[in-house]
């Protein structure tokens, strides 16, 4: 079994032909009527990946094949069901000892601080109105609010993604830069107001220095 989110860093090396499984990925509006399933402590732990026993591979099958015929269904409130079943499913992994024996040995405190960084970075996002903006933008922000060194923070993020504390700020903030600009109207000044720039200029020149055009120039692209 695995979880994973795009924000925490891993790798996979398949030491055995796999030949068969099944998988679950999560879209946006989905997760937007309960943000509780991405904070469960699997898709945070540091450890994405956690070995069933046989009876609890059982288990985990018969609900993949309950979602199967659920998302089939006409039933109005069938996401309501599929996400109900996706609950069992990390449950069912935190009831168990060994996950949590895992999970508790897993974290070196790199991991630790860094997950808790990218937690506090996600938590602003997504941007949803005008007046939203904002308040942590750099690594002092982030070492401030975790009540460590800041550059305590930025070794142990480094050590962990092999990018600095900057670099993803700034990769984060670019994403939901374009985010904005490709699904809302909202002016330039709007959106650089809401990603926490002082200047709209301040905010078109980080743009185009990371996509080679202006925010205009993107929305027309």
């Amino acid at each position: 079994m695995a979880f994973t989110n795009p924000f925490t860093p891993f790798g996979w090396k398949e030491r055995d032909q796999i030949s068969r499984g099944y998988f679950c990925i999560f879209n946006e509006p989905f997760l937007k009527k309960d943000k509780r399933i991405i904070n469960f402590p699997p898709f945070r732990s540091g450890l994405p990946f956690y070995e069933l026993t046989t009876a609890e591979a059982a288990i985990m099958e018969s609900l993949f094949l309950r979602m199967f015929e659920e998302v089939n269904t006409d039933y109005i409130y069938k996401y309501d069901v599929l996400k109900l079943l996706v609950e069992d499913m990390l449950h069912l992994t935190m009831k168990s000892m060994k996950f949590e024996a895992a999970t508790e040995s897993s974290q070196t405190a790199a991991e630790r601080i860094t997950i808790q960084f990218i937690d506090l970075l996600e938590r602003q996002f997504p941007i949803e109105k005008t007046t939203q903006t904002l308040r942590l933008r750099n690594a002092s922000d982030f070492a401030t609010q975790l009540n460590v060194h800041v550059n305590h923070l930025n070794r142990s993020v480094k050590a962990v993604t092999e990018k600095s504390t900057t670099q993803i700020i700034k990769e984060r903030i670019l994403q939901e830069a374009q985010t904005l600009i490709r699904i809302t109207d909202w002016n330039v000044a709007d959106i650089a107001f809401a990603l926490g720039f002082k200047e709209s200029t301040h905010f078109s020149n980080f743009f185009k220095k990371e996509t080679s055009l202006t925010p205009i120039q993107y929305r027309n692209y």
